[in-house]
């Protein structure tokens, strides 16, 4: 199952659906949360581990 070059669009609130192929590989479920990081050339998100 290939995650890489999956888009989403922001919507009016500025909220992301994060595509089903990366919830699957990743296991993100309701109510986790991501972190974002932001490099020189892209950017990436991980599962938030505290």
């Amino acid at each position: 199952m290939a995650t890489n070059g999956e888009q989403t669009t922001i919507n009016e609130h500025y909220s992301v659906t994060v595509p089903a192929a990366i919830r699957d590989r990743l296991d993100i479920e309701p109510g986790d949360k991501i972190t974002w990081k932001v490099t020189r050339l892209n950017s990436a998100t991980n599962p938030f581990s505290p």
